[in-house]
């Protein structure tokens, strides 16, 4: 621009000067910060013309700010002061910013952008239970049982300083709990999943019990506005009834018809655990069945089918029975027994005392098998008595009770006597004698 100055008289003097005309609009100014958030007092960001004014309107209040010399722009809601209205974001939601832009010459430009307020923390809406490695329904030793809990939404875990953990109670079938812990296997979207291998010895047969609430020990759990996930697991929906563990082996079983038979085919019994398969192997077969709800069980070795094998005592002497126990979940124990098979009759029984008596009530003896019971019948009455280690038996019959009938020898004759020997193993062996009753006076002696 050339300047002239010309005063009254005429004189002139001139110069010069030069200005910018911009009538360009700056570039439209933005919003950076488009993400969620749970702060309801943001820091917001974005970009415009440097040195440019920026207005920013949001939450009912209009803040000025300048664009540095990098052209950003930057706004605390918590700290700065409006230009205009009074600053409130309200409910959760998605939230409008409107801008613009004023440049050094007055031109101007606007943008906008938004961001999502979110002030509500996760919550978890199921908890799914799974096993891998169960028989029956059970978890068992060495299979894996996995616990998934599912929030309303994606989710951040930070493990940086620690792992989350779940405590699970197992209650065991004496009434003890048990504490064990689940670790942290993985985590994607809106699931934190957990694992425990199952070791020997746990068991819970009525369902496992969840702690009341998830712990971090230092790990983060938050969602993408950074809100920490509520960790209470009390009340939320479990996807299964109940997840039953039982890696507990069944006490031993036992046999307790131990001891003598002479039965080719017995009825064994003895104990296991309530409702447990037992396996009774003896004589070359195997054959199962089931304890009762006492605890105990008992085979018919006469009428029962062997699952494997083909049953035969075979001669006298000591028989071993190999027991195993395997419970519902599948967890198995052993024990054995042994009983006697004695199949041989014992010695015939004689009576020793085969003479003549005056007395009603006579005192009879004879030998058997040592330790047998020997069943002496006579004089319409059965008594029994036990010989003794010597092999030798006595019976007072003016003294001892009849087992069966009533004793009365009758009149003077012959009176024989029944008699059967029984070992303890029930074999009998049978024998006989007689003795002659005289009650009668010899004649008078005469002196001749």
């Amino acid at each position: 621009m050339e300047l002239a100055s010309v005063d009254a008289a005429g004189n002139r003097s001139t110069g010069s000067g030069e200005f910018t005309l911009d009538t360009e609009a700056p570039a439209a100014p933005t919003l950076g910060t488009t993400n969620k958030t749970s702060d309801t007092t943001p820091v917001l960001g974005g970009t415009a013309e440097a040195g440019s004014t920026v207005r920013v309107t949001v939450g009912g209040a209009t803040y000025e700010v300048t664009a540095d010399a990098s052209g950003h722009w930057t706004l605390d809601t918590g700290g700065a002061t409006p230009a205009q209205g009074s600053f409130a974001l309200g409910d959760d939601g998605a939230k409008t910013v409107s801008l613009s832009s004023t440049d050094a010459a007055g031109n101007r430009s606007t943008g906008s952008g938004e961001f999502m307020l979110d002030t509500t923390a996760p919550v978890l809406l199921s908890i799914w239970m799974g096993q891998y490695g169960q028989h029956n329904g059970y978890s068992v030793r060495d299979g894996i049982v996995e616990i998934s809990l599912r929030f309303s939404e994606d989710l951040a875990l930070d493990t940086s300083a620690g792992e989350p953990t779940l405590s699970v109670t197992f209650q065991t079938g004496t009434g003890d709990s048990v504490t064990r812990t689940f670790g942290f296997w993985n985590a994607g979207s809106s699931q934190v999943n957990f694992r425990y291998t199952v070791q020997a010895g746990d068991e819970d047969l009525d369902g496992i019990t969840l702690p009341s609430a998830l712990s971090l020990n230092g790990a983060t759990l938050r969602d993408g506005a950074g809100n920490d996930a509520d960790l209470n697991l009390a009340g939320v929906e479990v996807n299964i009834g109940a997840l039953l563990v039982d890696a507990k082996a069944p006490d031993a079983p036992t046999l307790t018809s131990t001891g003598l038979t002479n039965a080719a085919t017995p009825v064994l019994s003895g104990t296991a655990e309530a409702g447990s398969t037992v396996r009774v192997t003896v004589g070359g077969a195997s054959f199962e069945v089931t304890a009762d709800a006492g605890g105990h069980w008992t085979l018919d070795t006469g009428s029962a089918d062997p699952v494997e094998g083909d049953f035969a005592l075979g001669g006298d002497g000591t028989k071993t029975v190999e027991l195993t126990s395997t419970d519902a979940a599948g967890n198995a124990s052993t024990g054995s027994g042994e009983f006697m098979l004695d199949t041989t009759a014992p010695a015939a029984p004689t009576l020793g005392t085969t003479n003549t008596t005056n007395d009603a009530t006579p005192v009879l003896g004879g030998t058997a098998e040592a330790g047998s019971t020997v069943r002496v019948t006579v004089g319409g009455a059965t008594f029994e008595v036990t010989a003794d280690a010597g092999g030798n038996w006595t019976l007072d019959t003016g003294s001892a009770d009849p087992v069966e009938g009533t004793f009365a020898l009758g009149d003077d004759g012959a009176k024989t006597v029944e008699l059967v020997s029984i070992d303890a193993a029930g074999n009998r062996s049978a024998g006989s004698g007689e003795f002659t009753l005289d009650t009668i006076a010899p004649a008078a002696p005469a002196l001749t």
